[in-house]
C-alpha cells in the first residue's frame, strides 16, 4: 500500500503534462528558436517550486535528499545522447510516456524503446560501457552537491537559484496565452506541486528522490517482461499511473483513437527511444530525473547531465534532427479526433 500513492502522483502528472501541454522537447525548441514559449517558462517555475520547498525540507530534517555520486563522463555523454533521443523521438522522457495515453502510436513506440534502452544498458553489453565511463577506483573525489562545490551554505544556493529563475522570467518575452491549455504559470507551479508530493510520498515508500522515467521504465521491463515481482516499487506504479492520467484528462474532452506512425516515423522514433533510454541510464537520470528533480535538489551530477541534453538535444534540431521531415514535435490534443 506503501507504494500507492505513487500511481496517484503518476496520474496527476499524466493530468498536468496534457492540460499544460509541456513538454521539455519544446522549451529546448524554443530556446534554439529564440521564442520561449509556455513549456519553458513552466519548466522554470516548476524548478523554482521544488528548489525551494524539498530544500527546505530537508534543511529542516523532514526529508532525505540524497546525492547521486559524480560521474562526469557518463553523465555528460550520458546527457548528450539523450538529448540527441529526444528530438529523434519528438518528445521527453515525460511526454512520451503520457502521450501513450492519447493513443499516439509514435509515443508508444518510442516509450517502448526508451524502456528497452535503460534495460540493455543495465543488464548487457552497454553494461560494461557504463562501468568504464564511470569513475575509477582512486579518481578525485568531486563534491556531489553544488553547495559544497562552491563553499557555500544550502540556503545561499537555493535563494541564489530562485532568483535566478526570477530574473529569467521576468527578461524573457511573455507567450501568447491565447491558448486552449492551462496558462505557462498555472502549469508550472501545479508540475512543481506533483514534484514536491513526489518526493514525500516516495520517502514512506523507501523511494529517496523525486519524479524520474528511467528508474521507472527499466523496473517495469523487470515485472512485465522478467517476471520479478520484487521489482515493483513507487517509481514503476507512478509510470503507470502517467498515461492513465494522461487519457482521463484526454476522455474529458472527447474520445481518443489510436494513431499509428507511419513506418519510418515508428522506426525513427523507436530508434530515438533506445537512445534515450541508453544515455538516461549513463547519466543516472532522465531529463525530468536530472533537468528537474535533480537540479532543484542542486546535484552536480544532474547539473553535468542536463548540460549534456542540452547540448545534445541543440546540435541535433540545429543540424535538422537528422533529416527529420518536420521539426515541430507531436502536438498533444486535449482530445484525439474519433476513429474514423
Amino acid at each position: 500500500m506503501l507504494i500507492f500513492p505513487g500511481f496517484l502522483v503518476g496520474v496527476l502528472l499524466g493530468v498536468v503534462v496534457h492540460r499544460g501541454d509541456f513538454c521539455m522537447h519544446s522549451a529546448l525548441r524554443e530556446i534554439v528558436a529564440r521564442r520561449p514559449g509556455a513549456s519553458l517558462r513552466a519548466y522554470l517555475v516548476a524548478l523554482g517550486v521544488q528548489l525551494a520547498i524539498v530544500n527546505t525540507l530537508g534543511e529542516l530534517g523532514w526529508l532525505e535528499i540524497p546525492m547521486p555520486p559524480v560521474a562526469v563522463a557518463a553523465a555528460f555523454i550520458g546527457g548528450l545522447v539523450f538529448g540527441i533521443g529526444m528530438v529523434l523521438a519528438k518528445g521527453c522522457a515525460t511526454s512520451i510516456w503520457s502521450r501513450v495515453g492519447t493513443g499516439s502510436g509514435g509515443a508508444t513506440v518510442a516509450a517502448v524503446g526508451f524502456a528497452a534502452g535503460a534495460t540493455l544498458t543495465a543488464r548487457w553489453p552497454l553494461a560494461a560501457v557504463n562501468e568504464w565511463l564511470s569513475p575509477s577506483e582512486g579518481a578525485p573525489d568531486i563534491s556531489a552537491s553544488l553547495p559544497e562545490l562552491f563553499g557555500v551554505s544550502t540556503w545561499i544556493a537555493v535563494a541564489a537559484g530562485v532568483a535566478l529563475i526570477i530574473a529569467l522570467l521576468t527578461l524573457l518575452r511573455r507567450p501568447s496565452e491565447q491558448t486552449t491549455h492551462w496558462p505557462w504559470a498555472v502549469t508550472g507551479l501545479a508540475l512543481g506541486a506533483v514534484g514536491v508530493l513526489a518526493w514525500l510520498t516516495g520517502a514512506f515508500a523507501g523511494w529517496n528522490w523525486g519524479l524520474s522515467i528511467t528508474g521507472p521504465a527499466r523496473s517495469l521491463v523487470n515485472v512485465v517482461i522478467f517476471a520479478r515481482p520484487t521489482a515493483l516499487n513507487w517509481g514503476t506504479v507512478m509510470l503507470i499511473g502517467l498515461p492513465v492520467g494522461t487519457f482521463l484528462s484526454a476522455r474529458v474532452r472527447g474520445p481518443v483513437s489510436w494513431r499509428l506512425p507511419s513506418r519510418t516515423e515508428g522506426a525513427r522514433r523507436l530508434g530515438g527511444g533506445l537512445l534515450m533510454g541508453v544515455g538516461g541510464t549513463f547519466a543516472l537520470g532522465c531529463n525530468i530525473g536530472n533537468a528537474l528533480t535533480g537540479l532543484s535538489v542542486l546535484a552536480v551530477n544532474s547539473g553535468i547531465a542536463t548540460i549534456g541534453i542540452v547540448v545534445g538535444g541543440v546540435l541535433s534540431i540545429a543540424i535538422g534532427a537528422l533529416r527529420i521531415r518536420s521539426d515541430q514535435p507531436e502536438a498533444s490534443p486535449m482530445a484525439s479526433p474519433p476513429a474514423r
